[in-house]
């Protein structure tokens, strides 16, 4: 699970998304897992692919796996 917060500061680990129309930012310096019984009601919203991607680089980013520098091409 990656925490949110409309009030959190910028960072190379946090891109912004909108979330319930309100911008907010990804804290994936702060990654968790949890139990799926702590999971109840329905999503607030969902992320777009645009953003998914987004989240997924800064991840991968932070857990040591990827590059934040997109694919060259050619």
């Amino acid at each position: 699970m990656i925490p949110t917060s409309t009030s959190a500061g910028p960072s190379i680990h946090r891109p912004e998304v909108e979330i319930a129309e309100r911008p907010s930012r990804l804290l994936v310096d702060q990654i968790r897992s949890i139990d799926a019984d702590y999971v109840v009601g329905e999503p607030v919203d969902y992320l777009t692919r645009e953003e998914m991607s987004e989240a997924e680089l800064a991840l991968a980013h932070y857990l040591g796996i990827a590059s934040l520098a997109p694919p060259r091409g050619g």
